[in-house]
Formats: C-alpha cells, sequence, structure tokens
C-alpha cells in the first residue's frame, strides 16, 4: 500500500492544501492513502517530530505546507523516504528521493506591479486590491520544480497533462468530490469558488486523519 504523508500548518490553509495532494493521489491509486499532521509553526523540531511520526506509521512520500521545508526535506533523506517539496528546488536535501514539487518565480508578477506603478495606472488595476493570481494566470508565480532522478517518463506524462488541465481552467475542487468519511462535499458539476476553497474544514477520500482545528 502506497502512503504520503503531509505535515501542515493547524488552520483551514492546511486542510485545503491537503486535499489537491491527497485528492490527486488517491483518484491515480485507490491504494495510495494519506496521513496528515497538523502543527504551528515550528522551527525545525516541530517540522522533524511531525515528519518522523508519519514515517514510522510506514509512509513512503512525504510532503509537506511549512515556510521551512528542509527539516522534513531532510527527514525523509535520513529514513530513505521519498519527499515533494515547497517554495524552492530542494532536491539537494533529498537526492536519491526527490520526486518533484513547487517553486516560486516572482519576477514576472513584480515586474507587472512596478510597470503598473512607474506608468501610474496601478490604482485601478488587478493588484490594487485583493489580487489573487489563478493557475489560468501567466502572471501566477508557482511553478512545478523539476523532476527527481526516480520518477519515470511515464508518470512525468500524467503530471504535465494535469497541469494542463489546471492551467487552462480545471480545478481540484470540481465535483464530485467526497471527504475522508464519504461525505458528498462538493456535487458533481459544482466548483469551488476562492472564498469557499479558503473555508475547507474537511480532508478529502483518501486521508488517515483529523481536520486542523
Amino acid at each position: 500500500m502506497g502512503a504520503r504523508g503531509a505535515p501542515g500548518r493547524s488552520t483551514d490553509f492546511g486542510n485545503r492544501t491537503v486535499c489537491p495532494h491527497a485528492g490527486q493521489a488517491y483518484s491515480l491509486t485507490p491504494r495510495c492513502l494519506s496521513g496528515v499532521r497538523h502543527f504551528g509553526q515550528g522551527i525545525g523540531l516541530a517540522e522533524t517530530q511531525a515528519a518522523n511520526s508519519l514515517i514510522s506509521t510506514g509512509v513512503d512520500v512525504i510532503t509537506q505546507h511549512q515556510d521551512c521545508p528542509g527539516a522534513v526535506i531532510s527527514a525523509a533523506a535520513q529514513h530513505n523516504v521519498n519527499s515533494v517539496g515547497i517554495h524552492a528546488d530542494a532536491q539537494a536535501l533529498n537526492p536519491k528521493g526527490w520526486v518533484t514539487g513547487t517553486q516560486w518565480n516572482w519576477a514576472p508578477m513584480y515586474e507587472a506591479i512596478v510597470t503598473k506603478a512607474q506608468s501610474g495606472t496601478f490604482k485601478g488595476s488587478q493588484f490594487n486590491s485583493n489580487y489573487v493570481a489563478s493557475y489560468t494566470d501567466p502572471l501566477n508565480p508557482v511553478q512545478l520544480s523539476p523532476f527527481g532522478s526516480i520518477v519515470s517518463a511515464d508518470a512525468q506524462q500524467k503530471v504535465a497533462a494535469v497541469q494542463k488541465n489546471i492551467e487552462t481552467g480545471v480545478s481540484p475542487f470540481s465535483g464530485p468530490l467526497t471527504d475522508s468519511t464519504g461525505k458528498l462535499e462538493i456535487p458533481p458539476g459544482t466548483t469551488l469558488p476562492y472564498e469557499q476553497i479558503n473555508q475547507i474544514n474537511w480532508l478529502v477520500a483518501g486521508v488517515i486523519g483529523k481536520v486542523s482545528s
């Protein structure tokens, strides 16, 4: 049985980031279950403890949503467990077990903001409010990190297909989606808007654990 571990922040922020990770894994491989540990922002020790706790249950891939993911990735490397990163390409921390991750490229967005300010058109622009860059927005700073050597060409092609769907407007928060208890949370034909995604207080099917409080 495959398993993925996800240490995350102890807020709904953690819930909504666990769901796409675990949901995609479970939809592709129903035998792949995800364990989750929630905790506040730690400085290395709490993150390492959460990772070790998941590893002790037998997980074979660790991912996380933390400001400092190095501790989790290093813990995975120490135990010969694969890891998915966040914020930056961290495959140097776990070269034998690196899968991929997400990383930031802020330059295009910052350049667009500065250009608006310099031209006097910042006021009233998309940036002069609660700007949220969707995945269809070319200024979205989120990028896929390079794949590790353990990821097959076939798996990379599957990821690329899902990525293309998301970039063209297919949301991972589209129904039907059930929670980990079997309750239908998002009906067929329904896609959660950003505001409701921010309020997710449930874990998707395939996750073993409890929602953060």
